[in-house]
């Protein structure tokens, strides 16, 4: 499935992609300047106004400062969120970049926040954690409040080129592991491996951009520590954004399937989960082809998607 889910990025998405670059569209748009303390009550503004219950999640960490956000000196440069028992609560650390990215990731953490507090701290499949927390960017996109309409459609062009660049890029990756792994021992070495980097760095139009992924596939981590995981960052992000296309198509669809989606059964596996509330299967040929058209209308016709 795997296999299949790469040659579909590769037929569909990757010609959009290499267009874009180009046309001298090669990086995320340009995210200006925020004052850290400002994130929260921004994400809270706009997560308040989906649900009652996502209100009570954020009004409850909001009351017992059950976050950490502030760029301190020796703190970790990522961010996290782990359930504490002995609190039987959620608790969010992030390191502010002081740009409007860290809505962004903000909204992310709390989308983890959510899940744990919902669900107290169980542990569901990975992928469905990442759902959770993608999920809650798309829809807070749709619910800043009109006052910030400027400050939306930046955020939305932002996660539009997002999305696909992910998309192309972990496929490559995905790809890359493939046929590495595929290799007979007495070939798996450093000039073939360097080899198969420069023909998917072409295959995916990565040689457009400045990735330079033929020479530093090297520094990807993943590949080292957790073997063929790279997709997970696309079958997460396309449920995400399954349920952010539910809201632009009707206000409030996308927050009740979001819901519905995270109230996991622990008993059923990633694709099984999805099929309960009515999801696609992210690898499906025709799912990778909606997802082309979809982002393809948007950079040719600049459509407007925030609901």
């Amino acid at each position: 499935m795997g296999a299949e889910f790469v040659v579909q990025v590769e037929e569909s998405l990757v010609p959009l992609f290499k267009r874009l670059c180009l046309n001298g569209y090669t990086q995320h748009p340009t995210l200006g300047r925020m004052a850290w303390q400002n994130v929260a009550s921004t994400v809270g503004t706009a997560v308040s106004r989906m649900d009652p219950s996502i209100k009570e999640v954020y009004t409850y960490m909001d009351k017992y400062d059950l976050y950490d956000i502030a760029p301190t000196a020796g703190k970790v440069s990522y961010g996290f969120t782990g359930y504490i028992p002995v609190y039987e609560a959620p608790f969010i650390v992030m390191s502010a970049r002081q740009n409007q990215e860290d809505l962004l990731s903000f909204a992310h953490e709390f989308g983890h926040f959510t899940d744990m507090y919902l669900n107290y701290g169980n542990n569901s499949v990975l992928d469905l954690s990442e759902c959770a927390s993608q999920g809650m960017e798309f829809l807070m996109l749709s619910y800043l409040p009109q006052s910030q309409k400027d400050l939306q459609n930046l955020l939305v062009e932002y996660k539009m080129y997002d999305t696909l660049y992910v998309y192309v890029l972990q496929s490559a990756y995905t790809a890359f592991e493939q046929e590495v792994y595929a290799l007979p021992a007495g070939e798996v070495t450093l000039s073939k491996i360097n080899q198969i980097a420069r023909k998917i760095s072409t295959r995916f139009a990565l040689q457009e951009d400045d990735i330079n992924f033929k020479t530093n596939w090297v520094q990807i981590p993943h590949f080292f520590q957790e073997g063929f995981y790279c997709i997970s960052y696309c079958v997460s992000g396309d449920v995400a954004f399954q349920i952010y296309q539910a809201e632009c198509a009707q206000a409030g669809s996308g927050v009740d399937l979001y819901l519905d989606l995270i109230h996991w059964n622990s008993e059923q596996t990633f694709l099984e989960n999805l099929q309960r509330v009515n999801l696609k299967n992210p690898c499906e040929k025709t799912r990778v082809q909606e997802l082309a058209q979809f982002l393809s209308d948007y950079f040719t016709q600049e459509m407007s998607l925030a609901a």
